[in-house]
């Protein structure tokens, strides 16, 4: 399978890098809006790739969800 040789090309300790530099760069944006909680944990090796956050309640999560999709083709899931 194709895409299976690309994972063992690139090789998953890469892969996982990026992961982690691409979390930490939400991370870092993130944490400016002062209205986002950032529930995902701090320490580097208790969290990895995903961040997890809490919108305030008056936001509208099905429309933030639909706009990031929409603009940025980031893929978002709301867990109540």
């Amino acid at each position: 399978d194709k895409s299976c040789d690309l994972l063992e090309e690139v090789g998953y300790p890469a892969i996982r890098d990026r992961h982690f530099e691409l979390s930490q760069y939400a991370r870092d944006r993130l944490s400016k809006l002062h209205d986002l909680q950032i529930v995902t944990p701090t320490h580097p090796s208790l969290r990895g790739g995903l961040t997890a956050l809490r919108l305030p309640n008056a936001v509208d999560a099905g429309a933030v969800r639909e706009q990031l999709w929409s603009r940025f083709r980031i893929e978002v899931n709301r867990i109540s």
